[in-house]
């Protein structure tokens, strides 16, 4: 078999995740993991502190590097990690990664494939593959829509829709300006009693919910309120941290996702002020894999499609268990059009120049808000 190896990278999301997406902030990876995942028959990544990652092992953010490591932790190091490769069989490994995530490696057949290359040199290197790859895909035949059973989403409608989005609006740079602040946003979500008030009126109430269409009261008293309901389901959304809008199990169980999901949103509902709309978009602030915002358009279309209100913690439950399933429907169209693709949200993401990657979750957001509150045409 033929194997990438692509290098960990300084830039991160402030959340767990699976390793494909925690790297995905940064240019060169998104790029390196894409062409691996084309070219090769499988790719993994070489992690300065967790060694050889699978794309889909959920790890937490770190700030390791090999650079930093002394001699004796830099061959450490690289024992564990051939010892790794050497586990997973006598493989041609094509390494896209610099010298000093090689030269610990040893007993492992690899190929410094950019070897040489300096940064800018290695992304000219993957957009001319790009290009190339991109000329093939168009090239390929389109599959048949009568053979879709009605009512499946197809990524070429969340793509146009993703366009229009893109080329119509202005809320993307608040919402990009959010995700920046991943200080800010590793409290709100793991420790918010640390954070201050006038921090979270800053950065979340003013520069992110209000911008979205929220009309919070702009004062301290509301951000204590929002920082207090945190603090009070703290555990469930910890547990919650780890989940995906495509990996959980949305079957309604007080003990299980569900049920902390639904504890969740009650809990910032119980803030004066909050409604549905501002609860989700809050939720999708403390984990944007999971958690799909609504408005009250989108509500009251589900809301028909549904045959429920839509207002408790139980109905945005099962609106996300909807959103989970055209979430699937999507995956599976990608997956028949780009079987060498590494996701959904990472080919969207540099299809259309983001600045910096979304999630399938914010994907589905801009999907309902385009068709469904602005009624643009898509197909």
């Amino acid at each position: 078999m033929r194997i990438g190896l692509v290098a960990c990278t300084k830039s991160k999301q402030p959340y767990p995740c699976a390793a494909r997406q925690m790297y995905s902030p940064s240019a060169l990876f998104r790029k390196a993991s894409a062409y691996c995942a084309r070219e090769y028959d499988a790719w993994y990544i070489l992690s300065a502190e967790y060694g050889l990652l699978a794309p889909d092992d959920v790890i937490e953010p770190y700030d390791k590097t090999l650079k930093t490591m002394s001699a004796a932790q830099r061959r450490a190091w690289g024992r564990k990690v051939s010892a790794q490769l050497k586990e997973l069989g006598n493989h041609q490994y094509l390494a896209h990664a610099g010298s000093a995530y090689l030269r610990p490696l040893s007993g492992v057949n690899i190929v410094n494939v950019l070897a040489g290359l300096r940064m800018g040199e290695r992304l000219q290197w993957y957009g001319q593959r790009h290009a190339g790859s991109g000329e093939r895909a168009s090239a390929m035949p389109s599959i048949d829509a009568s053979s879709r059973p009605d009512g499946e989403l197809t990524i070429a409608h969340l793509e146009h829709a993703a366009r229009w989005y893109r080329d119509h609006t202005r809320f993307n740079h608040s919402y990009i300006s959010l995700l920046c602040r991943e200080s800010f946003l590793y409290r709100l979500r793991a420790a918010p009693e640390e954070l201050a008030a006038q921090d979270i009126l800053r950065i979340l109430i003013s520069g992110f919910l209000n911008k979205w269409g929220c009309r919070l009261p702009a004062n301290v008293e509301t951000a204590r309120a929002i920082r207090e309901s945190l603090v009070s389901v703290a555990h469930a959304a910890t547990g919650l941290a780890q989940h995906s809008l495509l990996e959980s199990d949305l079957s309604y169980e007080a003990t299980g996702v569900a049920g902390h999901i639904g504890q969740s949103y009650e809990a910032i509902r119980t803030v004066k002020g909050v409604g549905p709309t501002t609860a989700s978009k809050t939720l999708h602030a403390l984990n944007p894999g999971l958690f799909v915002m609504w408005d009250t358009g989108i509500r009251g279309h589900y809301s028909g499609v549904l045959g429920r209100k839509l207002a408790t913690g139980a109905d945005y439950v099962a609106f996300l268990a909807h959103m989970q399933d055209l979430a699937n429907s999507v995956v599976r169209d990608f997956s028949l059009r780009y079987p060498h693709a590494v996701s959904v949200e990472l080919y969207l993401s540099e299809l259309l120049g983001l600045e910096r990657p979304v999630t399938l979750a914010k994907f589905l957001d801009e999907y309902n808000w385009v068709t469904i509150v602005k009624e643009a045409p898509i197909d």
